[in-house]
């Protein structure tokens, strides 16, 4: 025998047909489907779905049956809603504002065009001199500086 007041066992009694409709009117598909997500919100789902757990195994007179099943019902909904193709997140917020402190001063000078190519062969060298060639050429202002070394590979520093 339970160790339990006759009250205790009269609401239990009264109170079955309640906990019964709200087992059998929960969506349970709804709920099961939180199990399959794997995006950002699996730990949402994860934790919806330990709180059905636990209000199934609580004592119905501190944790109320028929409210809960009903709010994690409507929160699997809400996130189940937030549908994304597998594989897809969710863009990027937009970058801050620019923000400009003080008096305009002149116009910003982009930097210069650097690149750093290694371990060219003769052919590769000469693609990098065209390129050089093609950027001198479109626009008179331009100039290079050209900083080389040659060797046989050997210092070469490996990964």
């Amino acid at each position: 025998m339970l160790p339990t007041s006759p009250e205790a066992v009269g609401r239990a009694i009264k109170g079955a047909p309640a906990m019964v409709a709200a087992i059998q009117s929960t969506k349970w598909t709804l709920l099961d489907a939180l199990k399959k997500l794997t995006d950002d919100r699996a730990t949402a789902a994860a934790g919806l779905r330990k709180s059905v757990a636990e209000v199934l195994t609580a004592d119905e007179f501190a944790r109320a049956l028929a409210p809960e099943l009903a709010r994690c019902e409507q929160e699997a909904t809400l996130l189940l809603a937030d549908v994304r193709p597998a594989g897809v997140l969710p863009p990027p917020p937009p970058p801050p504002p620019v923000i400009t402190l003080g008096r305009p001063t002149e116009p910003v000078t982009p930097l210069p065009n650097r690149q750093r190519r290694s371990d060219l062969d003769v052919a590769a060298a000469r693609r990098v001199f065209e390129e050089i060639e093609r950027a001198l050429r479109s626009d008179a202002k331009k100039r290079a500086t050209i900083e080389w070394e040659i060797g046989d590979g050997s210092e070469r520093k490996s990964p």
